[in-house]
């Protein structure tokens, strides 16, 4: 039950997200869980990864449990829109360093915006990638 219940909320979250996207942001939008959160937010836990992390680490390799939970999320939405959109729109490895490194990017020029708003502008650049 708990399943079911968990995948149409998911079902729901994508829906409104992908609702959000082709309708705009004057009508405004919220994330589910990390979604929610600030860039700003997403930053300081870049920062707190980055104190804990020894020198020469692995690509894709996390010592926080939040900095994990960003990243999963960014790779959650993407496959999610992937399927609601049958097509693969993705990093270019499975270690998803690259594209933490646009977030972080993205979200150091703006910092207020809402984590999910910095990961729907991701796979909007991912997409242009790939046409090329």
């Amino acid at each position: 039950m708990m399943t079911i219940t968990s995948a149409i909320i998911g079902d729901i979250a994508l829906i409104t997200g992908l609702t959000w996207q082709a309708r705009g942001e004057e009508e405004g939008f919220s994330g589910i869980g990390y979604g929610n959160y600030s860039c700003g937010r997403f930053l300081q836990v870049v920062d707190d990864e980055r104190k804990v992390r020894p020198p020469f680490t692995a690509s894709g390799a996390y010592y926080t449990g939040e900095y994990a939970a960003f990243q999963s999320y960014a790779a959650g939405f993407l496959s999610g829109a992937n399927w609601a959109k049958l097509e693969y729109v993705g990093p270019a490895d499975a270690s998803f360093a690259g594209e933490m490194v646009w977030l972080e990017d993205y979200c150091r020029e703006h910092p207020l915006d809402n984590y999910v708003r910095a990961v729907m502008n991701l796979r909007k650049a991912l997409a242009t990638k790939e046409r090329r």
